[in-house]
C-alpha cells in the first residue's frame, strides 16, 4: 500500500475494525507482514496507522511465498 493517510491505510484500517466487529463482536487483530521491498520508514508508518486507529492488538510477522503469489494474482505486488 503507497498510502498511509485518509484514503490509503487508515481507511483500509477502519474498514477492517468495523468489519471485524460487525461480525463477530470482536475486535481487530492485525498481522502485518512487511514485503521484500518495505524500507524501515514503510513499517513505522504502519505502526503509527495502529496506533492512530487504536488497534490494540497486532503481530509483525514474515510474508511467505503464498502471500507473495496471492498478492501478485491481485496485482497488488
Amino acid at each position: 500500500m503507497a498510502d498511509y493517510g485518509k484514503n490509503g491505510l487508515r481507511k483500509a484500517i477502519i474498514q477492517a475494525k468495523d468489519y471485524a466487529h460487525k461480525a463477530s463482536g470482536k475486535f481487530l487483530f492485525a498481522i502485518i507482514k512487511p514485503a521484500d521491498t518495505s524500507v524501515y520508514s514503510d513499517l513505522v508508518n504502519t505502526l503509527d496507522e495502529m496506533e492512530i486507529n487504536d488497534v490494540q492488538s497486532y503481530a509483525i510477522a514474515n510474508i511467505s511465498v503464498e502471500d507473495i503469489s496471492l498478492l501478485k494474482d491481485r496485482g497488488i505486488y
